[in-house]
């Protein structure tokens, strides 16, 4: 939720030509937590994509066990990360936590000065062209809120970030989907946040 598209480490400018619109589960009962494909639905219904022809990156875990989501999620909040630990993966994770873990935090009121937060620990600088991005950010939390309200509330964490991480949501350019990106990158999107100018968001509603 701080990176460009593309600009998450060891990402390069991919930007994801085709989905098929097939909602992306958490498995409970392979501990693979692969994405499974459910009921089809239309586009702006579905709460997750999944990336086709390319499919689901199979073998993928990021994550083990629910420790590794509260590292990242009190990482965030007691700026005691590494840099490289901040990776897209993990502002899904935290952003999921802060949902699951803390209902006392509002992510849409505080994410963005959380993040600021970190960025100037790490001695990084939230400006008009780097650091804290509102569209991505207020983005990602409606897209990690979706995927959050579509598994049980029993589901792991863990296992719902890494369903997550397998789908077209874990390219860091999913939002070229959505957004040209000119207007992503404006300092106008920056700032604030700016409707997708391509094709409506499927994750409406304000992030609560």
């Amino acid at each position: 939720m701080v990176e460009a598209p593309g600009t998450a480490p060891g990402s390069g400018l991919l930007i994801t030509q085709s989905f098929i619109a097939i909602v992306a589960r958490a498995d409970p009962d392979d501990g693979s937590n692969i994405g499974a494909a459910g009921q089809e639905l239309k586009p702006c219904e579905s709460p997750l994509f999944v990336d086709f022809p390319v499919g689901r990156r199979q073998g993928t875990r990021m994550f083990k066990a629910e420790d590794d989501i509260h590292h990242l999620g009190e990482g965030l909040l007691a700026c005691s990360l590494r840099k490289e630990e901040w990776t897209h993966a993990a502002h899904f994770a935290a952003a999921l936590w802060l949902m699951r873990y803390r209902p006392d935090i509002d992510p849409a009121r505080d994410m963005p000065g959380l993040i600021r937060r970190f960025n100037e620990s790490l001695g990084g600088v939230n400006s008009d062209t780097t650091g804290y991005h509102e569209t991505i950010t207020q983005a990602s939390l409606r897209a990690a809120r979706g995927v959050l309200d579509f598994n049980a509330p029993d589901v792991p964490v863990f296992q719902i970030a890494n369903a997550l991480m397998a789908s077209s949501l874990g390219n860091p350019n999913w939002l070229l989907e959505y957004w040209s990106l000119a207007r992503l990158m404006s300092v106008d999107a920056r700032r604030a946040w700016l409707e997708p100018d391509l094709k409506p968001l499927p994750f409406q509603g304000r992030i609560r």
